[in-house]
């Protein structure tokens, strides 16, 4: 049974390094869609464990941590494509910071269960 789950493993990342190289090779924008879509579904996944799989009424912050956690990564391929300078990247890290504080207070005044972790997973996600 062991060697089962191990021979699913090794195709499985054979299968994930073959799209990486073939995302590369396709060209730089090929490769931001590509590495984008993963990292939202790594994302996704990670937010799932810790924000719904304990407590299924949180369904907006799962969302929210997705759409924020892929900003960072949107912002730095944007400055390093040109489409950016450093002053706007600034600005835009100044405007998120507000909204990235909301987690917190929407979190501790819904009374939940775990405000704390579902907190933690989002800002970890982040």
């Amino acid at each position: 049974m062991a060697i089962d789950g191990l021979r699913i493993r090794f195709f499985t990342s054979v299968v994930f390094v073959l799209i990486m190289l073939a995302g590369i090779m396709a060209g730089k924008y090929t490769f931001i869609v590509l590495f984008g879509l993963i990292l939202g579904f790594c994302l996704w996944e990670f937010l799932a464990a810790g924000v719904e799989g304990h407590d299924p009424s949180q369904w907006w912050l799962r969302r929210f941590g997705l759409v924020f956690g892929l900003v960072p990564y949107l912002a730095a391929t944007a400055f390093q494509l040109g489409w950016m300078d450093i002053q706007q990247l600034e600005i835009l890290a100044l405007l998120l910071l507000p909204t990235l504080f909301l987690v917190f207070l929407i979190e501790l005044f819904q009374n939940g269960p775990h405000p704390f972790r579902y907190i933690g997973t989002v800002f970890t996600g982040l």
